[in-house]
């Protein structure tokens, strides 16, 4: 009986076996700390941490457009394995691993099992850049990323399972009900999920439209209230200028077009942004490389090598977009002809090949609109290699890109045993492919002992800091919600600019912490040695307290009595407090 199980069962066995050995290796890198932690996650585990106090954020703190849901997961989480980063993306492996399961069975449903678990084959490995996208619990990515991959996937059923007499009444109105929750859901994680959502309403309102008039509708739009409650209750209250659309198109927003912008925009996505989120592992660039945010692997120049490495992966990529967007859109026009001519026949119903052409043309839409939109946003010019995360959603649209090159060699190779060049060189690039994610997987693997050393550091920098009765601290805002969150809040942060001036609303994402640093008259500075503002403290008259690694420590109540360019120490700190106040509103 368990054999004649696992016969009929063993494609769905082999996609569960993937899906654990792609969770595995993420937890794997996340125990052994890579990627290193950064501020925004630091943020992330702080509101966990405050959730377990009773605390109900809305968004990530300081951002009012990104939903919560990474810490609430993380809640839920630190109660059984306690607060750490391991913990936080404990939440982050669960959904990923879940996106996995979803996008194995809507490919299954375009095309086949076989093909499903190649795509499979694919995603469980990844360059350093892919990792760290899915790893960072920054808040929204993976969450748009399985809203929207569950989304097609729901909206393809309902499509589908309408055209037949036994379809559940109930089922159905529970697939509305659940569509609409999971869009909610999405939007309130994050605003850039809305091309996924045009795209999977659009392919819902087309097949099912006769339901929708008839009172689904209603069904959706109590989903989508249940779903993005959070957001919805907080814009209802929100001050002018404050909403979630008004403050994300404030934080990206769209430059002014001329030539020159709009070259810089493409260039800079070609050559950065698509062969970062699409997983090509060479040539590595960051646009933040001091913090690791994208690994440890040092930034190579973009010389010409580099230059056509890059270019060419995104223009393959390109053209496998444009040829399966043009495939789809002639397989929807011949499928839409012979409906016409069985409508016109009195048949009136959709065949299964017009719907899942269309829920692939649909995603195919998605990608272009997601690339779009980013390319005429500020990303590209701001942090092209960072802002890549912003494309996740392309990942959704791999299988049908992927798919015209498999059916392609399976007829050719597999049924008709042809070997000509097409054929080659399609198995030559898929091979590529995989040659490419596996180096990419053997270089960030590499790169655990440098994650190890730089967690130890920092570990070695709070007990100094402790031991040193070090409770407060202005420092910049990589380091303060970092060092707040790996210390369980022993230690707090007031965050100060580059050039040592006071801005109560530049990145000091939890006000109570810049309160607390700024009633403590013996709040140190914890600066990076090679900072501007370290090097204005001492011209100002403050003497490094100590230093550790790369940081060092100035006490507020000591001078250099010594120095030629010796000023009182505290009428310093008072000036800085003044500034404090002055910005303050009221």
């Amino acid at each position: 009986m368990v054999k004649k199980f696992c016969a009929g069962y063993k494609f769905e066995l082999c996609a569960g076996l993937l899906i654990i050995c792609a969770s595995a290796l993420r937890l794997f890198l996340a125990y052994n700390d890579w990627p290193q932690l950064n501020a925004d996650e630091g943020v992330m585990g702080i509101m966990a941490r405050h959730i377990l106090t009773g605390d109900l954020p809305i968004f990530f703190y300081g951002q009012h457009y990104m939903g919560a849901l990474e810490a609430y997961l993380g809640a839920g989480l630190f109660l059984y394995f306690g607060s750490s980063t391991f913990s936080l993306r404990l939440g982050l492996i669960l959904l990923f691993a879940i996106f996995l399961a979803c996008l194995y069975i809507l490919t299954a449903r375009l095309y086949t099992r076989r093909f499903a678990l190649f795509i499979l084959l694919l995603l469980g490995p990844g360059s350093n850049t892919v990792f760290s996208r899915q790893l960072n619990a920054i808040g929204g990515y993976i969450e748009i990323l399985l809203c929207g991959t569950l989304s097609f996937l729901l909206a393809q059923q309902l499509a589908l399972s309408i055209t037949r007499s036994n379809a559940a009444t109930i089922w159905r109105k529970g697939g509305y009900l659940l569509w609409g929750c999971i869009v909610g859901i999405g939007i309130w994680s994050d605003l850039l999920i809305l091309p996924v959502i045009a795209c999977s309403a659009l392919l819902l309102l087309y097949f099912c439209w006769a339901e929708l008039k008839r009172g689904h509708v209603l069904l959706v739009l109590l989903g989508l209230i249940i779903g993005a409650l959070p957001l919805i209750l907080y814009n209802l209250c929100a001050a002018p200028g404050q909403n979630s659309w008004s403050v994300l198109i404030g934080m990206q927003g769209t430059p002014r077009w001329s030539v020159s912008t709009t070259m810089q925009q493409i260039g800079r996505t070609m050559l950065y942004s698509l062969p970062a989120i699409t997983g090509n592992p060479f040539c590595h660039t960051d646009d933040l490389p001091g913090l690791k945010v994208l690994g440890f692997e040092p930034v190579q120049p973009l010389g010409p090598t580099c230059i056509v490495v890059r270019a060419g992966w995104s223009c393959i990529y390109l053209a496998l977009l444009l040829y399966a967007t043009i495939l789809l859109g002639y397989q929807v026009w011949r499928h839409f002809s012979a409906c016409q001519r069985r409508k016109n026949a009195g048949d009136g119903t959709f065949s299964d090949g017009f719907i899942r052409s269309c829920t692939a043309l649909t995603i195919t839409l998605q990608a272009v609109l997601t690339l779009y939109s980013f390319m005429r946003s500020h990303a590209p010019l701001d942090g092209a290699s960072v802002y890549s995360r912003y494309l996740i959603c392309l990942w959704i649209a791999l299988p049908i890109l992927l798919w015209p090159l498999w059916d392609f060699v399976s007829k050719r190779l597999i049924i008709h045993k042809a070997k000509n060049l097409r054929v080659m060189l399609i198995i030559g690039l898929v091979l590529v492919m995989l040659i490419s994610l596996s180096y990419g997987t053997y270089e960030t693997l590499s790169e655990v002992p440098q994650a190890r050393t730089a967690h130890q550091q920092e570990e070695a920098l709070i007990t100094t800091l402790s031991q040193h009765h070090i409770a407060h601290v202005y420092t910049d805002y990589w380091t303060c919600y970092r060092l707040a969150f790996q210390s369980a809040e022993r230690i707090t942060c007031g965050v100060i600019t580059d050039d040592c001036s006071f801005q109560p609303d530049k990145h000091n994402r939890y006000q109570p912490y810049f309160d607390m640093t700024r009633q403590d008259a013996h709040a140190a500075y914890l600066l990076p040695l090679d900072t501007s503002c370290a090097s204005d403290l001492k011209q100002r008259g403050l003497c490094s307290h100590f230093t550790i690694g790369a940081y060092a420590v100035f006490d507020a109540e000591r001078t250099c009595t010594q120095s030629l360019a010796f000023k009182p120490a505290q009428p310093f700190v008072r000036n800085l407090f003044f500034q404090v106040d002055a910005a303050r509103p009221g």
